[in-house]
């Protein structure tokens, strides 16, 4: 299902760049901090808000990607807090991702791994430091995806694709 891809690749671009927000917090630069998570706000979501909006959560996941942005820029929370914000927002995710309809399987969780690839290529070839970064985060969230389903592909698959992502990586 088209819708349910689309969703599921969006969540976790969001997720990407919610990891590159804790990098950016445990490396004590707020500014970094911001600008990954205000990409999540201002780009990712609105993208696929439409397709969220009879999943209950929607509200929840788009009000704490609004203010996670806004609390950083401003720097009323603690980098506990902080972190503490990112992590209720990734269970928000973890639990829209968990409904039925976007349940994926073998193939449409290797679709979403080919998806976050082809935005890291497309990421790491931009100038700038930021897209480099998203190219890295997409990248770790991919494999994180495709290691979630690895045992269901035969072991020569499973070699080339880990590889790929030793490749990547480096």
């Amino acid at each position: 299902d088209a819708r349910a891809l689309i969703v599921i690749v969006n969540l976790e671009r969001i997720r990407a760049q919610l990891l590159l927000t804790t990098q950016a917090v445990d490396a004590g630069d707020m500014e970094d901090a911001f600008a990954h998570s205000f990409i999540s706000h201002t780009t990712i979501f609105p993208a696929v808000k439409p397709l969220l909006k009879d999943v209950g959560q929607s509200g929840r996941l788009e009000a704490a990607l609004t203010d996670l942005p806004l609390a950083i820029k401003s720097g009323q929370l603690s980098p506990q807090e902080i972190m503490a914000e990112i992590e209720s927002t990734e269970a928000i995710i973890d639990g829209i991702l968990a409904r039925p309809e976007f349940a994926a399987d073998k193939g449409m969780a290797s679709q979403a791994v080919v998806f976050l690839l082809r935005d890291a290529v497309q990421s790491y070839g931009l100038a700038d430091r930021i897209d480099r970064e998203n190219a890295a985060g997409l990248v770790q969230v991919a494999k994180h995806r495709y290691e979630q389903m690895a045992g269901l592909l035969d072991e020569r698959r499973d070699k080339e694709i880990n590889s790929f992502f030793a490749d990547l990586e480096t």
